[in-house]
């Protein structure tokens, strides 16, 4: 990946960098947002597309009640074709760290809830997976 030279990951993440990278470069035009949820903004960055808000880090809208409104509403409205996805659970995204506020597992529960009603995954990795929008 051109934009992760001197990026230092584990083996397995880089494979998984790689190819959800490419598969983003394969799928998607450079102009097209690509949504990705809850801590995976560097994903964005290493395709080089842009992020679906100001937020390019979900959990930094958790802060403030507002903020995680107004992302929630521009997922609505934009309704990207694809979404990353961390695997609800996975280690990369460990609850004793984000979930210490019951808001924040509302919000998460909230939006996790909202891409699983209204999007199929199509590709899944050891971390995360690739969701699609319904028609």
């Amino acid at each position: 990946i051109e934009r992760a030279n001197g990026l230092t990951v584990p083996a397995w993440q880089a494979e998984e960098l790689t190819k959800v990278v490419e598969f983003i470069h394969n799928n998607t035009s450079p102009q097209e947002v690509v949504f990705t949820f809850p801590e995976l903004g560097t994903i964005n960055f290493l395709a080089d597309r842009p992020f679906l808000s100001r937020f390019p880090i979900v959990t930094f809208s958790w802060w403030k009640d507002i903020w995680f409104e107004e992302l929630f509403m521009e997922l609505k409205e934009v309704r990207p074709r694809f979404i990353i996805m961390t695997h609800p659970g996975h280690r990369t995204f460990p609850a004793e760290w984000y979930f210490r506020y019951k808001k924040n597992i509302d919000k998460f529960n909230r939006m996790t809830n909202y891409i699983l009603e209204h999007y199929t995954p199509i590709r899944s990795f050891e971390s995360v997976a690739i969701y699609q929008l319904n028609n």
